[in-house]
């Protein structure tokens, strides 16, 4: 017997498990994934290099990312979190929402920009929501 996939239930059903199960091979202890396979994270950002208008192309512009990424360093180990990443790509740090949360106001004060950020477990990350805290 041979079963075809028509293609609306390849879009709805398998291309969401595909998703799911992305997120599942790809999420950080820290992340939390969503039923619909989305992952939610802390993020915290430069300023200036947060998403926004022309946000790629202010993070394709930027000089010495090594020394941005450095500053976020700083930026996490002053406000004390403990789980965390860089994402090199976006300069950006990665983070337990948990502790994001209870150090935000350090966060901000220490020059950082706390963020809640919703994305695709994709290879280019799709954001779909930033929420700055």
């Amino acid at each position: 017997m041979v079963h075809y996939c028509t293609a609306k239930l390849k879009a709805s059903v398998q291309l969401a498990e595909r998703i799911k199960l992305r997120a599942r091979g790809i999420a950080k202890p820290f992340d939390r994934i969503t039923q619909q396979g989305t992952i939610i994270h802390g993020a915290i950002y430069l300023p200036g290099l947060e998403p926004g208008a022309n946000y790629k192309e202010r993070l394709k512009s930027a000089k010495n990312k090594e020394i941005l990424q450095e500053q976020l360093v700083q930026i996490v180990n002053g406000a004390g979190i403990k789980e965390w990443s860089i994402d090199e790509r976006r300069i950006r740090v990665l983070c337990s929402l948990r502790e994001l949360k209870k150090t935000k106001e350090i966060v901000k004060r220490l020059g950082g920009v706390a963020a809640i950020v919703e994305e695709y477990p994709t290879y280019d990350g799709f954001i779909i929501e930033v929420d700055f805290i």
